[in-house]
């Protein structure tokens, strides 16, 4: 049971957040287990790099209720699908819609008793999703609180939301400043942001800005950090460099160091924060991670520019080296 002691402020059985103004703010930090539900190998489609070049106008799908750009220079078509231009930290990925909305199942489903979050907010009313991805895990809260208005921004062109309450924005969060409206979020909610954010204290501020009274953030993030158990994990090492020489490169890290979080959360006005890492053996997600390894190689290859078909080479080669290795090796996961 939460009680609130005072305006502004919530009590919790194990951890408490409160701003350093009136408002009552958590950042909850705790265990996920993912279970995928995906069966591997998925084979990528790779775009020519003509595609990857073209521009071309978003049209709004079926599904969608998404805002059309206002410039078409901001969207790439790839494979014939429109994603946010790069600059907005989206991943060129390929064109399978399902492998997009599997990353919102991996995460929706690790919840406790499969619930979209665990924050003890009291009364749903407005939530803001980062990186939405598919869509899937807004669309699931809309249909949980038909009440509430779910705004996720920094999403696929193609979204599984078919809730009249769940609209999607276009939008860059890794602006200086969010052209936001203060204080109306009851929870903000944001998964597998490591590698598209280019100042994590500037998204933590901004998300602050944005919560309302008693509100909550919720991130969960599984950073390229991996642990071996008695045995080879050499190409996972690799794996590793490879995606931080990436986020050197772009300015976006993907790896974040135990209680970085917290450290900011606390200088942007949060004066408590409970953080929570989990190593959890690379096979009870292999799916989940192996996508993640693949996004970001495709990433950062297509930036280097080497050929597709090379880079579908080198992905398929890799893949059965982790796989022969993947026994020995833990992956860190962390919830915010």
């Amino acid at each position: 049971m939460f009680e609130a002691a005072s305006p502004g402020v919530v009590l919790f059985p194990t951890w408490q957040s409160r701003s350093k103004s009136s408002w009552a703010v958590a950042a909850i930090l705790s265990s996920h287990t993912l279970i995928s539900t995906t069966t591997w190998p998925l084979r990528w489609k790779y775009a020519s790099a003509e595609l990857m070049s073209n521009v071309a106008h978003m049209r709004p799908t079926r599904c969608s209720t998404c805002s059309p750009p206002s410039d078409a220079t901001d969207y790439l078509n790839i494979c014939g699908r429109l994603f946010p231009n790069p600059k907005y930290g989206w991943r060129c990925v390929d064109d399978s819609f399902f492998l997009m909305n599997e990353l919102d199942i991996d995460y929706r489903y690790s919840n406790q008793d499969c619930a979209p979050f665990q924050a003890p907010v009291d009364g749903v009313r407005r939530v803001l999703d980062l990186q939405a991805l598919s869509g899937s895990w807004g669309d699931q809260v809309a249909r949980c609180y038909d009440d509430a208005d779910i705004c996720a921004i920094n999403i696929a062109p193609k979204q599984a939301a078919e809730q009249p309450n769940c609209h999607f924005d276009f939008d860059d969060f890794n602006l200086t400043k969010w052209n936001r409206e203060p204080r109306v979020f009851d929870l903000t909610h944001g998964q597998k942001l490591l590698g598209n954010i280019r100042d994590r204290q500037s998204l933590l501020r901004n998300t602050f800005h944005c919560l309302a009274k008693g509100g909550f953030v919720e991130l969960w993030d599984r950073p390229f950090i991996y642990k071996g158990n008695d045995g080879a994990i050499g190409s996972w090492n690799w794996v590793a460099g490879q995606a931080k020489e990436l986020g050197d490169r772009n300015g976006c890290s993907f790896v974040v160091t135990r209680d970085a979080y917290k450290a900011d959360m606390k200088l942007v006005g949060f004066l408590d924060a409970f953080e929570h890492w989990e190593l959890m053996p690379v096979k009870d997600c292999l799916d989940s991670v192996l996508n993640d390894i693949e996004c970001m190689l495709l990433r950062k290859w297509h930036d280097e520019g080497m050929d597709h078909s090379d880079i579908q080479e080198q992905v398929e080669a890799l893949r059965l080296r982790l796989l022969s290795e993947a026994s020995h090796v833990s992956v860190h996961c962390v919830t915010v």
